[in-house]
């Protein structure tokens, strides 16, 4: 049983693969001075975000109380508003963004200009802690994908150990995608900066449309999940 709904929350956490702003940081901080300890300043800031995030959640769930799990049978639970709440969002924030077209090449060139990834290289190794655990909670797609798959875990009778361990599983997965150019870059050191450097390239070309397309993914699944918890359909 409790392998069962470790493998549905680690199903749902892999969503957070797709996190290619994230992954475009931890590349780019990996190129800079000092990038190991900066990238893996970065990651740590960003796990121990979700770890924060998680014991709240929990706190909020009652550690899995009865309660809990009724609620959510019921289909008026916090966690599936929620759940809605974001998917409306994220559907919102995609076709905003589709809607606007492709800026000019003056108008990216700007854009990027003024972006935080222009100067992230630059900040020190405590301040890209704190900017990690601040995306965290600010990370939209992910913060759906991270507590989607926390309710899952949340809402049973599992004990506490059980569910910190689950949490710790989930929050591995999620991050899987920006803790493995940091292990690329410690195992094959300066060889990995080619692949790395190529990752980059193509992420910041298709940035746009990659955004898009994960917004309108997960905004969809999480709010038909919703809808259909509501109607009884699951």
């Amino acid at each position: 049983m409790e392998q069962d709904i470790l493998i549905n929350a680690l199903a749902v956490a892999s969503g957070g693969i797709l996190s290619f702003g994230s992954i475009l940081i931890v590349i780019i901080l990996l190129g800079s001075k000092g990038g190991i300890q900066k990238a893996t300043a970065y990651v740590s800031g960003n796990c121990v975000g979700y770890f924060l995030i998680g014991l709240a959640w929990f706190a909020l769930s009652g550690f899995a109380g009865p309660t809990a799990e009724t609620d959510a049978a019921s289909g008026t639970s916090p966690t599936t508003w929620a759940q809605l709440g974001f998917g409306v969002l994220l559907i919102g924030l995609g076709l905003r963004n589709w809607l606007k077209g492709r800026p000019s090449a003056e108008a990216a060139a700007e854009a990027k200009a003024k972006s935080p990834l222009a100067k992230i290289d630059t900040m020190r190794t405590r301040s890209l802690f704190g900017f990690g655990v601040m995306i965290s909670a600010v990370n939209v797609k992910n913060l759906a994908i991270f507590l989607s798959a926390l309710s899952i875990v949340a809402t049973t009778t599992l004990g506490w150990s059980a569910q910190i361990a689950g949490l710790a599983a989930i929050i591995a997965m999620l991050c899987s995608s920006v803790i493995t150019p940091v292990v690329l870059a410690l195992v094959f050191a300066k060889r990995a900066m080619p692949w790395l450097a190529d990752g980059r390239r193509r992420i910041e070309e298709n940035m746009r449309e990659l955004s898009i397309f994960v917004m309108l993914l997960f905004g969809s699944v999480f709010a038909g999940l919703a809808i259909t918890t509501m109607l009884g359909l699951r």
